[in-house]
This record gives structure tokens, C-alpha cells and sequence, in this order.
């Protein structure tokens, strides 16, 4: 596990390449960029917009379905650039949305957090554009709520 030192020194040193314009250290087959990749133009010219996508996933437990979903979803809003964005060789931080609870019925308990499946297919989509999986990193937070009586 991370520490969140490490982590703040990690971002801090994909901001520096950022500038510095790096040389392409990462090639992937499925690559079609020069080693970047950046947001849908549409999604970068919203920034105040909620985007929200509606599944023909019928169940569930159905994870090919899931996964399809987060690959075309991932390769909606992430696309290759020749310059610019962000290197292919850059560390990426992926928070999906946590929420604990108590035990109960697992399938019940499924529309809590971010599908696991759905967040593969995404990885997915990046991967194609030539990121490795070993850049990814999932962070983790936790809301703590005070109830009042």
C-alpha cells in the first residue's frame, strides 16, 4: 500500500514530466498515438457538465456485459494525441467511488461502488493507447460521517 507521502510525490513527478516533455519510454502494439493521450474534446469543452451513460446490462452479475460497457466508455472519452495531453509512461491515478456498509445480500449490495468490472474495462481502454497497468494506481478514501442525536 501507498502512503499518501508517496503518492503527492508520485503526482508531483508526472506534473515535472508534464513540462519536461519526456521521451516516449512505453511503446504498445495497439498504440495509434505518439505516446499520448488525452479527454474526448467534447468532454474537455464541458467542464461543468455531468455525463451520464445509460447500460444495456441487464443484469447485475452479468461482468462481460460490465466490462464491454467500461471498454467503450473508455475508448469514448480517452483518445490518442500526437503532442500534448498526457505520456503514455505517466503515473495514473484512479479513484473509484468506495462506500462501506453493513453484511447483507452481495448482489444487493453491488450499485454501492463503482463496478469493479466496468473499472476494467476502462483500464482496458488505456491500455490500448499504451499504458501499463503497473502505471495505474487505485486510491482509496473514506468518508467518516458524525451522526447527531
Amino acid at each position: 500500500m501507498t502512503t499518501r507521502r508517496r503518492f503527492l510525490k508520485v503526482i508531483l513527478g508526472a506534473g515535472a514530466a508534464l513540462n519536461a516533455r519526456p521521451i516516449r519510454v512505453l511503446a504498445s502494439r495497439h498504440q495509434t498515438s505518439a505516446g499520448y493521450f488525452g479527454v474526448h474534446p467534447f468532454v474537455e469543452n464541458h467542464p461543468e457538465a455531468v455525463f451520464i451513460i445509460r447500460t444495456a446490462v441487464k443484469e447485475k452479475t452479468d461482468i462481460a456485459a460490465k466490462k464491454q460497457v467500461g471498454l467503450t466508455f473508455g475508448k469514448s472519452v480517452f483518445v490518442p494525441l500526437e503532442s500534448g495531453g498526457v505520456p503514455v509512461n505517466s503515473i495514473i491515478p484512479i479513484k473509484p467511488n468506495l462506500k462501506g456498509g453493513s453484511s447483507g445480500d452481495p448482489v444487493g449490495r453491488l450499485g454501492m461502488n463503482t463496478d469493479a468490472y466496468f473499472t476494467e474495462g476502462i483500464l482496458e481502454s488505456l491500455s490500448e493507447l499504451g499504458v501499463s497497468g503497473s502505471q495505474c494506481h487505485f486510491l482509496q478514501t473514506y468518508a467518516l460521517y458524525r451522526h447527531r442525536i
